[in-house]
């Protein structure tokens, strides 16, 4: 089957190459190069250096698009195993043969459609489904076009790699075809992650720490006037047991004095310690109980002191 497949081939390339022959025959050449590259292209089909000859039949088309040299080209891409590009050729010559007025009963438009046929049974097709439904798909880097994605595209037969764009990233899939092969596959988007929710809005009421802080400086300012008034209870004992000589300064004589006074002078740094910080408390608290920044900086407490002489 092989061998006969072989010779029908090669009856198609000297059927097209008679096409070739004779439509070169019937034209004066301005380009003899066209020509050369021509004959060229047929020795290396002969030699089946296929890619030699497909190379040469392209600059010769380019040089003269005659459709015999066009119908060439295609079988000699469908010899290599690229179907797809062998089907756009034989199509335009048989287009291009159309256009001028050729009948269709006509040899030469007879021979595109037989290689066309020929082609197309061969030729692979890869029918693609994404989840969900209308994502962007590529083929070998090439994107399919938007109103082709619900028929199978046409691909050449070997591995092909199709790619789903998506947002979280691309769906890849190799796929390996035959050829008259038709393969489906579906391609399924990746699951992106939800999105994070935004954090809530400041609060406008006052800040919760703000009572418990408050509460300090409250007990701060409590000390500060039990240690005050405490203080002031020793100065009765200062002024029973010590003598004031001179203003402000107290001579003790007796130990109940010193106890006293010794007394008294702890009270009064208790005191107030106690309401410097009852100061402090009491101005963050406030802070925070307003709403305001907690970075800003604190108003500066007020100091009180327990003045007196022991």
């Amino acid at each position: 089957m092989r061998g006969q497949g072989l010779e029908l081939r090669r009856l198609g390339v000297v059927l097209a190459l008679m096409l070739g022959v004779s439509t070169y025959a019937g034209r004066i050449r301005a380009d003899e190069e066209a020509e050369r590259l021509f004959q060229d292209a047929r020795t290396a089909m002969n030699e089946k250096r296929f890619d030699a000859a497909c190379a040469l039949f392209e600059v010769a088309l380019a040089r003269d698009p005659a459709e015999g040299t066009r119908v060439n080209l295609a079988i000699c891409e469908a010899a290599r195993g690229h179907l797809v590009r062998a089907r756009e050729l034989l199509m335009a010559a048989d287009t291009n043969l159309a256009g001028r007025d050729v009948p269709e009963d006509d040899e030469r438009r007879a021979l595109v459609r037989r290689e066309l046929a020929g082609v197309e049974r061969r030729i692979g097709k890869i029918a693609i489904e994404t989840d969900p439904a209308g994502g962007a798909v590529e083929i070998d880097g090439k994107p399919i076009a938007a109103g082709s994605r619900g028929e199978p595209a046409l691909v050449d037969p070997g591995s092909h790699q199709v790619t789903l764009e998506d947002p979280a990233g691309p769906v890849e899939q190799t796929v390996v075809v035959k050829e008259g092969e038709t393969v489906r596959i579906r391609l399924t988007a990746r699951k992106s992650a939800p999105p994070v929710p935004p954090p809530p809005p400041p609060s406008s009421g006052p800040h919760p720490s703000g009572w418990v802080v408050g509460s300090f400086a409250v007990g701060a300012l409590v000390a500060g006037i039990v240690t005050g008034a405490l203080g002031l209870a020793e100065k009765g004992d200062i002024d029973r047991y010590c003598e004031d000589p001179f203003p402000g300064q107290d001579i003790c004589t007796r130990q109940e004095g010193v106890d006293a006074a010794a007394r008294g002078r702890n009270y009064a740094i208790a005191s107030t310690v106690s309401f410097a910080g009852a100061g402090v408390l009491g101005s963050i608290s406030l802070g925070l109980l307003l709403g305001l920044n907690d970075d800003a900086p604190a108003p500066a407490a007020s100091m009180f002191q327990l003045t007196g002489a022991f």
